[in-house]
């Protein structure tokens, strides 16, 4: 800019926002292959993706009610955005010793295309997005390969999970009509 030439503050905007779109757009691999794009979380000493499409936010892990009566790997129930969600920790899901809950715990919100927040997961923290090619996962080590949430392990060892697989999965989701009959005289 040149000394006494009028600032035009719609067209610095406009190359801010520009070169902030350019700077958060992901680099791809470079010798192709189909990618997906991932939320990386740790959980433990172990580390989990989900594809982004279905991440709708990551809030912190509060308030939340706990569940009578329900198995160890449902946490509780959340709020979020005016809606109850099932919290879920994956680890005890799969079958790994737990400690409680950290201060610094993280909820992780899945939905479907919708939009709609249908389930929380556990982070204890939540790393990065990262761009990981289809080809380069293994299959999932055998204490955990009848999970049919896991896609597969890459090979830093990061275990990849199908969000939509997840977001389907009854046994992450409370029957309302059940608990309704728990309630009957």
């Amino acid at each position: 800019m040149t000394v006494g030439a009028e600032r035009d503050p719609a067209r610095e905007r406009r190359i801010l926002e520009e070169r902030a779109r350019a700077l958060a757009r992901l680099p791809r691999p470079e010798d192709g292959g189909e990618t997906l794009e991932v939320a990386v979380f740790a959980l433990g000493r172990e580390r989990y993706a989900v594809d982004t499409a279905s991440v709708l936010a990551v809030a912190p892990l509060a308030d939340f009610a706990p569940i009578p009566r329900s198995p160890a790997y449902i946490v509780g129930l959340a709020l979020f955005a005016g809606h109850a969600l099932v919290v879920v920790d994956l680890g005890r899901l799969f079958g790994f010793e737990r400690p409680g809950l950290s201060d610094l715990a993280q909820m992780i919100v899945l939905g479907q295309a919708s939009g709609q927040p249908e389930l929380g997961i556990v982070a204890d923290a939540v790393l990065e997005v990262a761009v990981i090619r289809r080809r380069d996962l293994g299959p999932p080590p055998p204490s955990v390969a009848s999970h049919q949430a896991i896609v597969g392990v890459d090979p830093k060892a990061l275990t990849v999970l199908d969000s939509s697989v997840l977001l389907s999965d009854p046994r992450l989701f409370i029957d309302e009509a059940d608990e309704e009959d728990d309630h009957a005289p």
